[in-house]
């Protein structure tokens, strides 16, 4: 027996919450209400609480109400706690599919008694009016009733200015969002259910190895450092001169470097573009942003720059604003140094056209954007120079950085997991919407791996990588109710036409 005071052990609270889980739900529910607790409560919770309150416990009553029957649970009452049960499994299942895995850690779970605090002091007549207590949905509560406010934006103020006033600490351990209801239950303002309050843990941040992503990153650039000698590996100037260079053991390759350095630097200027325009966004917003990591790929120098956002955004139009300034930024930096690397192609004197690098005829066709400017360019718009399916086409490294950062860009727009594109997406269809879209592009994605080869090495590497890497959605908003006005919306669309143009391959 215990000492008066002894807390229990870990192990000792594991396997009293496997006895506990053990008992038939009457059971449960008897003891959860003996200690002033629900039956949804976090099971851990309730055991210390009977442990703590041992003493005082009436067990012969307890006993006398489940054998007996004496005040055991009507029909009716047992029934409604099977429907609230019910309701409880399908809403853990809605968050599982609708709520990214790192705003629901394992462990991370808010406490009831922080559950309860927001239901009686920020909830109310004046903010959100509840209609039945938190539900318990894993790793997250969640919160039914009615908006009070004339807007959901006005609501998530006041509630956050109440939490301020009530209850400042509690904001450092837990966030709360005003999103759909995960659970999809037909509501009576939208067929997929009224809006909802979600607790979760205040911490967000993804659960990633850093050593992981120091290899994906040291892959993607060695994957660019190959991509930038390949193209210079079809020239034979280049080659019979590094040849010379090595039979007589000259290892001053400074005259290679300068060649290779415009193009590595060049891809690099127009990454850089994307990225500083997400930290533009990060910095006006106040968004919490992890490090990027370089993704790899086949058959393009990497695939993107991959960057988490590690605590909720304010609402949809900063989650669209941080998204679109990437790629948008990224297809601008490319278009202008394809257009400029081809004109610089077209008017390069014939010494220094003697060592330009080149792209193969095939890869200049994987694009109708990319391959209908080389050809208007470099081939006069005739048609004639793609119409060959071998051979090389020579670039300036200026044109070839902005072809393969058109591709790059335009993959990144793919509304796919939690890419940039599936952040816009999400922003104007809400977290529904971006997961049928994700289904229906995922089915485009396997038809285009099945039906063309020339882009087989890119879209796979594709699928393989946004699968492990960002599979899930973005992490929620602190106001999910409020969508994207018109202008951002056909901003996107017209986005979304660009990419398509660059990614669909020359007929």
């Amino acid at each position: 027996k215990r000492e008066r005071g002894a807390s229990l052990s870990l192990s000792e609270v594991k396997d009293a919450v496997e006895l506990y889980e053990d008992l038939p739900l009457v059971m449960r529910i008897i003891l959860a209400e003996a200690v002033d607790m629900d039956y949804g409560d976090d099971p851990k919770d309730i055991v210390r609480r009977l442990y703590d309150r041992s003493d005082s416990l009436p067990m012969d009553d307890v006993r006398k109400y489940y054998t007996e029957g004496s005040k055991k649970p009507s029909r009716r009452d047992v029934e409604t706690v099977l429907i609230d049960f019910e309701d409880a499994v399908v809403m853990e299942s809605g968050v599982d599919s609708q709520i990214p895995r790192q705003a629901r850690k394992d462990g991370s779970a808010p406490g009831s008694a922080d559950a309860r605090a927001f239901f009686d002091k920020v909830c109310g007549q004046s903010t959100f009016q509840p209609s039945e207590p938190p539900i318990n949905a894993g790793e997250v509560w969640v919160i039914r009733g009615t908006n009070a406010k004339k807007d959901a934006a006005s609501l998530v103020e006041a509630m956050e200015k109440r939490l301020e006033e009530s209850m400042p600490s509690w904001s450092e351990r837990n966030a709360f969002c005003y999103v759909g209801d995960p659970s999809l239950r037909e509501g009576s303002e939208d067929i997929f259910g009224d809006p909802v309050i979600l607790i979760a843990s205040k911490d967000m941040a993804p659960e990633s190895s850093r050593a992981l992503a120091n290899l994906s990153s040291l892959a993607a650039l060695t994957g660019t450092l190959l991509f930038s000698l390949g193209a210079f590996g079809s020239n034979p100037v280049v080659l019979d001169r590094l040849r010379e260079a090595n039979a007589v053991a000259d290892y001053d390759l400074g005259w290679f470097n300068e060649l290779l350095f415009p193009l590595a630097a060049s891809i690099g200027a127009i990454q850089l573009s994307h990225e500083l325009a997400h930290l533009f966004v990060a910095k006006r917003d106040g968004l919490k942003v992890t490090p990027p990591t370089i993704l790899p790929s086949l058959g393009l120098p990497y695939l993107s720059f991959l960057n988490r956002l590690k605590a909720p955004p304010k609402d949809f139009v900063s989650l669209w604003d941080f998204g679109f300034a990437g790629p948008a930024a990224g297809l601008a930096a490319s278009f202008a140094f394809l257009v400029g690397g081809l004109q610089l192609t077209t008017t390069v004197d014939a010494e220094a056209a003697r060592y330009l690098p080149a792209l193969p005829v095939a890869f200049v066709k994987l694009s109708t954007l990319g391959g209908t400017l080389v050809d208007q360019f470099v081939g006069g718009g005739t048609g004639m120079l793609l119409e060959q399916t071998e051979g090389m086409i020579p670039l300036h490294p200026f044109a070839i950085a902005g072809f393969v950062g058109l591709m790059i860009n335009s993959l990144d727009l793919i509304p796919i997991g939690g890419s940039d594109g599936a952040r816009v997406m999400q922003s104007i269809l809400g977290r529904l919407g971006q997961t049928v879209v994700s289904g229906i592009v995922y089915l485009g994605l396997i038809f285009a791996l099945l039906l063309s080869n020339d882009q087989m090495d890119i879209f796979f590497s594709y699928a393989i990588v946004n699968t492990l890497a960002q599979r899930d959605l973005e992490i929620p908003c602190r106001n999910e109710i409020d969508r994207v006005g018109l202008p951002r919306a056909a901003a996107a669309l017209g986005a979304f036409f660009v990419a398509a143009l660059v990614l669909v391959p020359m007929s």
